[in-house]
């Protein structure tokens, strides 16, 4: 696991945003740990009065989660604002079969960062991030929805990692025990989704990482099967090689 830095990653929101030549950031408050975390650390490396949240509850969101933001929002002593993007939603989640979550779901993501850079202007804040690096190899997170930041202070955190940082920022036994979800839909959770607990994924992820990162060496697949069991390490690997597509970034003709 990686070493807990929370000292290091506030001091790094901290330069990151003065050397853009910012003094503030907005950031989406889901009532979740992820969200929690960063706006936590937000917090303690620009003050309190530096971060907005904004608290959006869709579709698929429930009263707890708007209550839990609101409750982590005056915790830190940050600004907070909701905005129910419902009857944003609507019009074009309405002309997708009820069936389609994924598609719903991405509409409800992405509709949650245009609010967010638009807040951004209006705060003259930079978009602070809440994806983790779980998330990230999975391919777990709607392109141009909530990896749509400037700054992510949880991008090189698996989630497990983010479990002791919420410990160490004293983050509520409940927002950080919850199912994690993005409530994109109604009954949405991120693990049942990705087929595999993230302590489980988080394990096998490390143990590559102690491997050198390298996910195609058939003895080093072995070694981790024999550990983990074949049937998780193949899906990890399965989630990490379908998702690739999400971490190249926008492709081009460059260099024909």
């Amino acid at each position: 696991m990686y070493p807990i830095m929370v000292d290091e990653h506030a001091e790094w929101i901290r330069k990151t945003v003065k050397d853009a030549g910012f003094t503030d950031v907005v950031v989406g408050i889901s009532g979740g740990m992820d969200s929690a975390v960063s706006a936590a650390l937000a917090a303690k490396g620009l003050g309190p009065k530096h971060v907005y949240g904004v608290i959006m509850p869709g579709i698929g969101s429930k009263p707890q989660s708007v209550f839990d933001g609101r409750m982590i929002c005056q915790k830190l002593g940050i600004y907070s604002e909701e905005i129910d993007i419902t009857n944003f939603c609507l019009p074009l989640i309405n002309k997708i079969p009820s069936y389609d979550n994924i598609r719903r779901g991405n509409i409800t993501a992405r509709m949650r960062m245009i609010i967010l850079w638009d807040k951004s202007k209006e705060y003259n804040a930079l978009v602070l991030g809440t994806g983790n690096l779980t998330e990230y190899m999975f391919g777990y997170y709607t392109l141009h929805g909530d990896d749509a930041c400037t700054l992510n202070p949880l991008a090189d955190l698996y989630k497990t990692d983010i479990i002791e940082f919420a410990e160490l920022l004293d983050i509520p036994e409940r927002i950080i025990n919850k199912p994690p979800s993005a409530e994109l839909w109604s009954g949405q959770t991120d693990e049942e989704e990705l087929g595999i607990t993230y302590k489980l994924a988080d394990s096998i992820l490390m143990e590559f990482d102690s491997n050198g990162g390298i996910y195609d060496d058939s003895g080093i697949i072995e070694n981790i099967q024999k550990k983990y069991g074949a049937e998780s390490v193949n899906h990890v690997l399965d989630l990490i090689s379908n998702s690739k597509f999400k971490r190249t970034g926008v492709l081009t003709p460059k260099g024909l």
